[in-house]
């Protein structure tokens, strides 16, 4: 065996060396590379002189369409996100920058502020769809001087909706998943419109899933837009809305025992019984929202460009609780009320009711500023206003023999109220 080996390879030397002498130049062979910059938009080069990361729409696509902004980001460097659900749905989805939490992580969605006004949270199920997300970026540390956010100190996401296509068109996108989930999302876009230089897009979602574990299920309608219109070198102006309308359930916290005792079943009643306090509906909290921000980029000289942010925001939403009341020995403050008070279904004097705590927002504001660049300097002066205000208020709404409450939102038309009329 060993010699038949030696002399295969003897004559192939041979062969090959006589190729050599007789055959014409070879032309070397043109290799041609065409690549994508950032193909997968994880991690895209950064210029700024900061702890920065971010994900654009290439990595967007490819991820679940349910996913909220902090779990997106879950795979940046330094983000600790924890949510309570699959998709995003819930309210209780927290992150964490360099130990510090959601009131010290300011939030941006094209330039305005998406915090809370009354305790500085931000929830990423109220913001954009993915589908129009054109990237997210996360810097840690404290923000920079010129972003219109209180809470800055762990760092700041922001997230910058996608442009309107030039072209009119249109996306549909359906999907279905475990624990009943379904979704669908419909986008058109305008085009340019004829020769104003205006193009648009307006989409709405609607998103249903049960609970991962227990009973009760969420449901979530969002509304994104924006016009825009680019003309010159570099001048840009555009208008974004973002509306939500959302049911999210809250999920209680079990102890070891009683998770091993229960695992996925624990939560909430999934009936009701009278005088139950802990039955699922009691604890929906439904949550309507509008977002409105209007950035203007202004190129006026080679070096000297203006920057404004015009922004709105309006909130109302419930937290409810399952509770019960007492027709007598009730107080009001430290007001002790003398009289009864009128509780449907009350029985003994005692009734089984909703407990709202409603909230009611409105912020507005804008952001400006100036830029000069001169050489390697960079000199900026801006102006940042800001306006909000925060009602909150505590009542009661009374249930009917099904659980079911008569106003979940807590208005204060069908509150129950004392014998002369307050709340």
């Amino acid at each position: 065996m060993g010699r038949f080996a030696l002399t295969l390879s003897a004559t192939l030397a041979a062969s090959s060396a006589g190729a050599q002498a007789v055959s014409d130049p070879v032309e070397p062979a043109e290799i041609r590379v065409v690549g994508k910059q950032d193909p997968a938009g994880l991690l895209p080069d950064q210029k700024v002189p900061r702890a920065q990361s971010a994900i654009s729409a290439d990595f967007i696509v490819k991820q679940a369409p349910t996913l909220n902004a902090f779990q997106l980001v879950t795979l940046l460097p330094g983000a600790n996100v924890a949510s309570s659900d699959p998709y995003g749905l819930s309210t209780s989805s927290s992150l964490t920058l360099r130990g510090l939490g959601q009131d010290e992580i300011g939030v941006l969605m094209e330039g305005a502020p998406q915090n809370d006004i009354g305790y500085y949270y931000a929830y990423p199920s109220q913001f954009a769809d993915p589908e129009n997300l054109k990237r997210i970026s996360l810097a840690q540390g404290s923000v920079d001087i010129d972003s219109p956010t209180l809470g800055g100190a762990g760092g700041l996401l922001s997230l910058a909706l996608d442009d309107p296509k030039a072209r009119r068109g249109a996306l549909v996108d359906l999907s279905l998943g475990s624990y009943a989930a379904r979704r669908a999302f419909v986008r058109i876009d305008s085009g340019t419109i004829g020769n104003t230089g205006l193009k648009a897009f307006l989409s709405y979602s609607n998103t249903r899933a049960d609970n991962w574990r227990g009973a009760g299920y969420d449901t979530r309608q969002h509304i994104d837009a924006k016009l825009l219109n680019e003309w010159g070198a570099g001048n840009r102006a555009s208008l974004a809305l973002s509306y939500n309308d959302a049911n999210s359930s809250s999920y209680p916290s079990p102890t070891l025992a009683e998770w091993n005792a229960q695992g996925r079943g624990f939560n909430y009643d999934k009936r009701y019984t009278e005088g139950n306090t802990n039955y699922w509906r009691l604890y929906r909290a439904p949550f309507r929202n509008l977002y409105a921000s209007a950035p203007v980029h202004l190129v006026l000289t080679d070096r000297l460009a203006l920057d404004s942010t015009t922004y709105l925001q309006f909130g109302y939403g419930n937290s409810p609780y399952g509770t019960q009341l007492t027709t007598e020995g009730n107080f009001l403050g430290t007001e002790e009320l003398a009289q009864p008070i009128a509780l449907p279904g009350a029985v003994d004097g005692v009734a089984t009711v909703l407990g709202n705590y409603t909230g009611d927002q409105m912020r507005t504001g804008n952001v400006s500023k100036l830029t000069f660049k001169t050489g390697a300097h960079t000199l900026t002066a801006g102006l940042w206003f800001d306006y909000g205000t925060d009602r909150v208020t505590q009542s009661y709404t009374s249930i009917d023999a099904d659980g079911q409450p008569f106003d979940r939102w807590g208005y204060r038309a069908k509150a129950i109220r004392t014998a002369d009329g307050r709340l």
